[in-house]
C-alpha cells in the first residue's frame, strides 16, 4: 500500500525571532487546516499534552478551514515569527495547495514557512460496500472499465491525494460525484 508522508508541522522562522527569551512563556497556538475530528486535528490533539508536559506551557488547537488548507496557511504566514504560532498540515495544505492556488493565496507559504518535523504519517485506503464484486484492485478497474460511467465515487478535497486518486479512477472510466 502507498505511504502518504501525511503530518508535517510548520513554523515561521525569522533570525533571532525566539533567541532574545526564553522559550516558550506563553501557549503555543497549533493552526489545523482541517475540521475537528479528522487526522490533522487528531495528531495536533494528541501531541497537545505532550508538547504541554515537556515545555510546561498549554498547546491550543485552533482549526482554521477553507481553500483545502490556503486559508490556514496565510493566518500561519501572516503570524508574528516568534515560534509560537505553527501549523499542523498535511501534503495537500504543505505541498499541493501552494502550488496549484499560489495565485489566489495572500502569502508565499513556500518562502515565508519552514518545516519542523514529520509528525505522522497517514495511511490512504480504498473502501468500497462489501457487495461490490471486486476483491482487489485490478478487478475494481477492470469493473469500472466494463462500465463506463456507471460506477460513482465521492471525494471531498480539491487538491490533495484523494483527488488525485479520484482522477486516476475517473481516467478509468469512473464518474465522479460533483466533479463531471
Amino acid at each position: 500500500m502507498t505511504r502518504f508522508i501525511g503530518m508535517l508541522c510548520f513554523l515561521i522562522v525569522s533570525p533571532g525571532g525566539i533567541a532574545a527569551e526564553q522559550y516558550p512563556v506563553r501557549p503555543l497556538r497549533f493552526i489545523v487546516p482541517f475540521p475537528p475530528g479528522g487526522a490533522n486535528d487528531t495528531v495536533a490533539r494528541l501531541a497537545g499534552p505532550k508538547i504541554t508536559e515537556r515545555l510546561g506551557q498549554q498547546v491550543v488547537v485552533d482549526n482554521r478551514l477553507g481553500g483545502s488548507g490556503a486559508v490556514a496557511l496565510d493566518i500561519t504566514a501572516r503570524a508574528a515569527p516568534d515560534g509560537y504560532t505553527l501549523l499542523v498540515g498535511n501534503n495537500t495544505s504543505n505541498g499541493i495547495v501552494p502550488v496549484l492556488f499560489a495565485a489566489r493565496m495572500r502569502s508565499d507559504p513556500r518562502k515565508e514557512l519552514s518545516g519542523i518535523t514529520l509528525m505522522a504519517e497517514i495511511q490512504h485506503v480504498l473502501i468500497a460496500a462489501a457487495k461490490l464484486p471486486p476483491n482487489t484492485f485490478q478487478e475494481l478497474i477492470d469493473y469500472v472499465r466494463a462500465r463506463p460511467g456507471a460506477v460513482h465515487y465521492g471525494q471531498h478535497q480539491l487538491g490533495g491525494p484523494v483527488r488525485a486518486g479520484a482522477h486516476a479512477a475517473r481516467d478509468c472510466g469512473a464518474a465522479t460525484c460533483g466533479d463531471r
